[in-house]
């Protein structure tokens, strides 16, 4: 169990009893694309009174704690309206409270049945992708996860700080995930090269400074960090898509 993901957990699930939270947005971009993508950038808050104008080859998707809504141009549409997911339940669902199942903050749906042999679903959005490169948000420095998708390979990942200290670590035929190694510290902000048996990566590792007080603070922050990934995770759950 990833420690640092229970302790967020916990206080997500706490403060799903208090939402809306006071200078909490009512709805905010999480996606943009098209010639109002301008208009409408990733990071915005809108009341639930506005009124957005697209145009043709808009695709704006927008987030709040009931759930994602994802519009399509040309028209004239209302910021509030009908989510994509379970309504208020969408985040304690993120959490997973059931006892049985690991502590998660978005737990992707399972892969497709046509998924490559070895696949598997991503645990939470916090584990440290070994196939992705670019930011990656920690919720706990000191209990880092490391994921592949693909568990066919049997080798080593050897993980490269900035200053070149270096730790290695062994894959085994059907192993998905591993702890980050005690050996390397994880200092916030700093890049990592991973070199493994099927992706060479770059991660830049950033440590969420707060607790998040919904899907909404969740997503500003991620937005705000350019964890661009674990925002994809957190949409495609929020709608219940993916």
């Amino acid at each position: 169990m990833v420690w640092g993901d229970v302790r967020i957990a916990r206080g997500l699930a706490a403060c799903l009893m208090l939402l809306p939270a006071i200078g909490q947005a009512d709805v905010l971009v999480v996606r943009a694309v098209g010639p109002s993508a301008g208009a409408y950038p990733p990071g915005r808050s809108l009341p639930d009174a506005a009124k957005l104008s697209l145009r043709a080859g808009d695709q704006i998707t927008l987030l709040d704690n009931r759930g994602t809504r994802a519009l399509k141009g040309p028209g004239v549409f209302a910021a509030a309206g009908g989510a994509t997911a379970q309504g208020g339940t969408a985040l304690a669902a993120l959490v997973g409270q059931r006892s049985e199942r690991r502590a998660r903050i978005g737990a992707v749906r399972n892969v497709s049945s046509d998924a490559a042999p070895g696949a598997n679903r991503r645990p939470n959005i916090f584990v440290v992708d070994l196939g992705q490169s670019g930011a990656t948000c920690l919720a706990d420095p000191k209990s880092v996860t490391l994921w592949r998708s693909d568990t066919n390979a049997v080798g080593a990942t050897t993980i490269t700080g900035a200053g070149g200290a270096s730790a290695k670590l062994n894959w085994g035929r059907g192993q998905a995930i591993q702890s980050w190694p005690t050996a390397l510290p994880v200092t916030d902000g700093a890049s990592y090269q991973l070199v493994g048996p099927i992706a060479t990566t770059t991660v830049r590792l950033k440590l969420l400074k707060a607790q998040p007080a919904g899907l909404q603070d969740m997503a500003s922050m991620l937005i705000a960090a350019d964890c661009k990934a674990q925002l994809d995770a957190l949409i495609a759950t929020a709608g219940g898509t993916g």
